[in-house]
């Protein structure tokens, strides 16, 4: 942004005869000057975006090994719940 203001002082500074010239080029600075403010707007939102997309990542990766956690202690449960099964069909035969 410092190099881009630089350029605008420097071009401020030239001095034209032609009236018309130095209009046209007021009113491009000032447009350009508007598009670089909206397209740091338009990148500070999308680092916003960017930030709450990293947070709901987050999120779901601890959701996802709560659950990985989850069936493992489930699968654990039931392979002692076959043993059991499994000990109890050996007594009676």
């Amino acid at each position: 942004m410092n190099t881009t203001k630089s350029i605008f002082d420097i071009i401020r500074a030239e001095k034209f005869k032609d009236k018309s010239k130095q209009e046209l080029i007021k009113k491009g600075i000032n447009d350009l000057e508007a598009y670089i403010f909206d397209q740091d707007k338009v990148i500070e939102n999308l680092e916003e975006q960017n930030k709450a997309l990293i947070k709901e990542k987050s999120h779901w990766v601890q959701k996802s090994f709560k659950l990985a956690n989850k069936i493992s202690e489930i699968e654990e449960d039931l392979e002692v719940a076959n043993n059991l099964i499994d000990d109890m069909i050996n007594q009676n035969d």
